[in-house]
């Protein structure tokens, strides 16, 4: 059997144990599940009242898009066009994240009657008690992990929280889908649905949600929106071949990076308005000025932890770095390149208002969200997933929380719980990489969680090195036993590749295609094996 029928198999058979299903059928439970008619006939009464009504998001991918999609919804619905509703991201530096006692009295001053939390809430514990004491009604929209108690509301909508529910792992953008969708229901005014249905599906990837259940149908439903929606960024983003032939890399890199650095350097609201406007021409100026400084500013800030986090390494089999003065809009980013460095999960903290802010994420079936929900004592505020999690404390407990998590880790998790499976083909020949073998793997897109993209890994050595004009990638040339020579980029590489220059190396090689100029090319990414 040769390699590309290995690979077609092993794709099918993924496919086969994804219990991936119909896209309406997947939507459905989500669209009815508990709270949701209560939350829908609240908002109603507001609309009928002509209340003012405010969308609060996060500042991250997920939160704008889930705020885009509300807002979306009801600028289209020809019922709710004049409903007087605004949106609100909060600024990451001043309000921190999710809605909080401030916003709701910031809403309350600004005569809002209504707010409808997009992508947080779920813990938001002292916000709404405070929206309780001012009489400011919420809905909370949310997929993050519940705590035990819940928020003092008796319109959550959360597939994690009061439901029962065999498949709950939907983004907070796809929950914010599914609202509109019942309103648009419960009004009885057909707005097709699917015209917003990319803005959801961009979070499946953002968010890495597991490509089985709806997830995988609504990437696809959501890939066939954008190629045939009128949203001016995505002409802007993408070449039209790039549209035509889309893949989950275009996404993940050309796109998802610009939204979520507007929340991280910036202010997430231009996030909102590039997908928004008409005219992005200026907003996606700005965004594209803010991603190249959040490149920078990642690169400073990792070279001035990487020595607190290689002498944790050492000696923990968790990474905790605190260090004053990073921004706290690259921690993730960093916790996420210390990761890919020692293979760990890892604790990026700054100064934050007199305490120690920060992001964990993690690897293989390590459970951050677990993990700091056993140390909960030790933590002043925490929330996430069980691959990333946002967390504050007092700097005191830094230390403690160090040992307590490395300790629970040494106790309770092998070797084999810090492993993310990569699945690979090896191979001896670097034209075994051709363009067919590129076509059969770009007919089986879009790849994700669960329904990976297959690696080829294969012995090379490193012929010579490029960086790119930012000195942040590598690209090089290597060269197969059989002496034949290919150009391979290297993306965020934790380790300087001038150091492997004329060695022997293992690698793991994505082939796709580009189109660069209107012609079609292969393009080979490299990853290192350690």
């Amino acid at each position: 059997m040769n390699l590309k029928e290995l690979v077609k198999n092993s794709l099918e058979d993924k496919l086969l144990k994804l219990h991936e299903v119909e896209l309406d059928v997947g939507l459905e439970k989500f669209i009815t599940m508990n709270g949701m008619e209560e939350a829908i006939n609240k908002l109603i009464k507001h609309i009928n009242n002509k209340n003012k009504i405010r969308i609060v998001g996060d500042y991250d991918s997920d939160g704008i898009m889930a705020t885009v999609t509300m807002i979306s919804f009801f600028q289209k619905h020809p019922e709710l066009k004049n409903v007087d509703i605004s949106y609100f991201i909060p600024d990451r530096m001043i309000h921190g994240y999710g809605v909080s006692p401030l916003i709701i009295e910031e809403a309350k001053n600004d005569g809002i009657d209504l707010i409808i939390t997009v992508d947080n809430g779920i813990a938001a514990i002292d916000a709404i008690n405070r929206a309780n004491e001012l009489n400011v009604d919420v809905i909370i929209t949310d997929h993050h992990t519940p705590p035990k108690i819940l928020p003092n509301i008796d319109t959550i909508i959360n597939p994690k929280a009061i439901n029962d529910l065999s498949f709950q792992e939907i983004s907070g953008a796809t929950v914010a889908y599914c609202f509109c969708n019942a309103l648009n229901r419960k009004l009885n005014i057909q707005i097709d649905m699917e015209e917003f249905l990319d803005l959801p599906a961009l979070t499946v990837l953002s968010d890495v949600m597991p490509l089985e259940d709806v997830n995988r149908s609504l990437l696809i439903s959501g890939f066939k929106s954008i190629q045939r929606n009128d949203r001016e960024i995505y002409s802007k983003v993408f070449t039209n071949e790039q549209r035509n032939n889309l893949t989950t890399n275009d996404i993940s890199f050309n796109l998802v990076p610009k939204i979520n650095a507007t929340g991280r350097l910036a202010n997430a609201n231009l996030g909102v308005k590039m997908f928004l406007e008409n005219e992005v021409d200026s907003v996606l100026a700005q965004i594209e000025n803010i991603n190249e400084t959040r490149k920078d500013v990642t690169q400073e800030s990792l070279l001035k932890i990487i020595d607190d986090a290689t002498i944790k390494n050492e000696k923990y089999n968790c990474i905790v770095v605190y260090k004053e003065g990073l921004h706290e809009g690259v921690v993730g980013i960093l916790a996420s390149r210390l990761v890919e460095a020692f293979n760990k999960p890892t604790f990026v903290l700054t100064d934050s208002h007199g305490m120690a802010k920060g992001s964990a994420r993690s690897l293989g079936t390590i459970n951050v969200y677990d993990l700091l929900t056993k140390q909960n004592h030790l933590l002043v505020k925490f929330g996430g997933h069980a691959g990333a999690a946002g967390l504050s404390l007092k700097v005191e407990n830094i230390n403690e929380l160090q040992e307590l998590m490395h300790q629970d880790l040494v106790e309770n998790f092998t070797e084999e719980d810090y492993v993310n499976k990569i699945e690979y083909f090896e191979i001896s020949k670097l034209n075994e990489l051709d363009l067919e073998l590129t076509e059969l793997l770009q007919s089986y897109e879009p790849y994700g969680a669960k329904f990976e993209k297959p690696l080829f890994k294969i012995k090379v050595k490193l012929e010579s090195i490029d960086k790119n004009k930012e000195n942040k990638h590598y690209f090089c040339t290597i060269k197969d036993k059989l002496f034949t020579k290919k150009q391979v980029w290297f993306f965020h590489c934790s380790e300087n590749m001038e150091n492997y220059l004329g060695q022997t190396l293992e690698i793991y090689i994505d082939t796709s295609f580009n189109y660069f100029q209107g012609r079609k090319n292969i393009s080979l990414i490299g990853k290192l094996i350690k």
